[in-house]
């Protein structure tokens, strides 16, 4: 059986098209080394200060 992980990924990580390339690198080299993969990303956070 493989072995689950999970990834998140928001906010710097997938800010620009050079960070979100990076993202993708890191998800297909989990997937390469044979893990099932639970991706989770986010455009915002999901809960903001309130000030």
């Amino acid at each position: 059986m493989r072995e689950i992980v999970i990834q998140k990924f928001g906010g710097s990580s997938v800010a620009t098209p050079e960070r979100r390339d990076q993202v993708i690198d890191k998800v297909i080299n989990c997937i390469n080394s044979g893990y099932k993969l639970q991706l989770l990303v986010e455009k915002e956070p999901l809960m903001r200060p309130i000030r």
